[in-house]
């Protein structure tokens, strides 16, 4: 029986990964086609049903009443418009939700970058540069911590810059095992971590699977990898999010300085940026489901959280930089 039941939870689970999979990303999508008030009626009453049961909490701000009137507004429009026009319209509102996860997806903009966004070098003889440009790649960022961590030991008196700038953030495992680097093992990262059931699936899963489809995510570091105690700076800019704050907070915290402009808005934890589709525009947005608290003592404005030990201007390049913060730079040999 209990065999049994693993099976049918782990079938709910794979249907709930592979209905998730089935929004699609349109390139040649058509902007110019006409949208009628009927269908526009149709999609808005979706978006707020999704919006009330699928987002983690669409009032943590108290703005709920202000977000679905706004749509009241577009859903009132009583003419045909574009699909461009609906679009931006519902962009003004979903975009500026600030939990840093729900927003519009335009999808002719979308380009795939082929750059590799992690990388290290001993720029000098005292400095090494890491560079990590998101933390959703695993398997392009862990040959670079590898090689990272093989010149750290080789220069363990080598002050270090981490270089996340536009780093959006990604999973929290990944998260936690960069921080593991170079923090004290045993490192509190979070407290709890919860997730909103989206979908009929993960709701039968959450209730046969109760907290234990929760504790995935190891809330400690493990050991820390790097030898002494180097000078580290993290370098920011405005742009970086969620997980990236995550892991400047907690750089911070542990001794590291900023280096940087102060990120804007709301210094927010959630996560999980699932893809929906409007039944009758096509147009595809995200929600977030997912909420990491780190501590009930801790403030959520970015302002109270995350200010940089030097602020720093946002066209300042790595030479610099360097010179700013008074590292060595000769270079080596």
């Amino acid at each position: 029986m209990k065999n049994s039941l693993k099976q049918i939870i782990s079938l709910f689970i794979f249907l709930s990964v592979f209905a998730a999979c089935s929004v699609k990303i349109n390139k040649a999508f058509d902007y110019h086609r006409f949208i009628h008030a009927a269908d526009i009626q149709n999609d808005i009453n979706q978006l707020k049903n999704n919006l009330e049961s699928r987002h983690f909490d669409i009032n943590w701000e108290g703005k709920k009443e202000k977000i679905f009137t706004s749509l009241d507004e577009i859903a009132n429009i009583d003419i045909p418009i574009t699909i461009d026009s609906f679009e931006r319209r519902l962009g003004n509102i979903l975009n500026y939700i600030d939990d840093g996860h729900s927003r519009v997806i335009h999808q002719k903009h979308l380009v795939q970058s082929h750059q590799n966004p992690f990388g290290v070098n001993c720029i000098s003889d005292s400095v090494i540069y890491l560079r990590i440009g998101n933390f959703v790649n695993y398997d392009l960022l862990l040959p670079t911590l590898d090689e990272f961590l093989i010149l750290q030991r080789q220069h363990p008196q080598s002050a270090i810059i981490i270089d996340i700038r536009n780093n959006r953030g990604g999973e929290i495992q990944i998260v936690n095992a960069v921080l593991s680097y170079f923090l004290p093992g045993h490192t509190k990262i979070f407290e709890k971590v919860e997730v909103r059931p989206t979908s009929f699936f993960t709701r039968i899963t959450d209730i046969f699977g109760g907290n234990k489809l929760r504790q995935t995510f190891s809330k400690y570091t493990s050991n820390k990898k790097i030898s002494g105690f180097p000078k580290i700076v993290v370098w920011i800019n405005q742009n970086i999010a969620s997980g990236s704050m995550l892991f400047s907070y907690h750089m911070q915290k542990n001794g590291a300085r900023i280096a940087g402009k102060q990120p804007k808005g709301v210094y927010n934890t959630f996560g999980n940026a699932k893809l929906y589709k409007l039944p009758k525009s096509k147009l595809i947005y995200t929600l977030s489901s997912l909420r990491v608290f780190l501590d009930t003592q801790i403030p959520t404005r970015m302002e109270d959280m995350l200010v940089p030990d030097h602020e720093v201007d946002t066209k300042l390049n790595l030479t610099e930089l360097l010179t700013l913060l008074n590292f060595t730079t000769n270079q080596q040999k």
